[in-house]
C-alpha cells in the first residue's frame, strides 16, 4: 500500500510538470514478482520428470548389465559330445563282442544287464544332445541380437 502512495506521488508530481529527482524513490514496478512460484512449479516438475527418468531407465540398466555377461561362447558342450561320443563307441563295441560271441558259440546270448542299462542311459544322454544342440543355437542367434 505504501508504495502505491509513492508512486502516486511520483505521478502527481511528474503531471503537475514539476521536476522530481527519481534517485531519491524507491520505485518497485513489481516486475518478475510471478516468476519465482512458476521457478518452483517447474523445479517440481523437474524433479519429478528426473524420478521417472530414472525409473524406466533401471530395467534398461539392468538389460545392460545382463548383456555385458554374456559370453560368447558355450565351451561344456565339446567336452559333453566327446564323452558322448566315446560312450558310444565303447557300447557299440561291447555290443560287437556279444555278436561276435553268439556267431562264434551258435548261440543267442541273452542281453547283459549292463547293456541294457547303458543303452537306456544313451538314448537319453542322445536326446540330451540333441536338445543343448538346440538351445545352443537359439543361445547364438540372440547373443548376435543382443551383442
Amino acid at each position: 500500500m505504501n508504495n502505491r502512495k509513492t508512486m502516486s506521488a511520483v505521478f502527481e508530481k511528474i503531471s503537475n510538470g514539476k521536476k522530481v529527482n527519481l534517485e531519491s524513490q524507491k520505485i518497485e514496478l513489481g516486475l518478475g514478482d510471478n516468476l519465482k512460484p512458476l521457478i518452483s512449479n517447474v523445479k517440481k516438475s523437474e524433479s519429478k520428470l528426473n524420478k521417472e527418468l530414472n525409473n524406466a531407465f533401471e530395467p534398461i540398466r539392468r538389460i545392460e548389465s545382463a548383456i555385458s555377461k554374456l559370453t560368447k561362447d558355450i565351451d561344456g558342450f565339446s567336452d559333453f559330445n566327446s564323452n558322448l561320443q566315446k560312450l558310444e563307441v565303447a557300447y557299440q563295441e561291447n555290443l560287437d563282442k556279444l555278436r561276435d560271441a553268439e556267431s562264434d558259440l551258435g548261440v543267442k546270448i541273452p542281453f547283459p544287464k549292463p547293456l541294457s542299462i547303458a543303452l537306456k542311459e544313451l538314448e537319453e544322454l542322445q536326446r540330451m544332445e540333441s536338445t543343448f544342440r538346440r538351445e545352443i543355437a537359439e543361445y547364438k542367434t540372440l547373443y548376435r541380437k543382443f551383442k
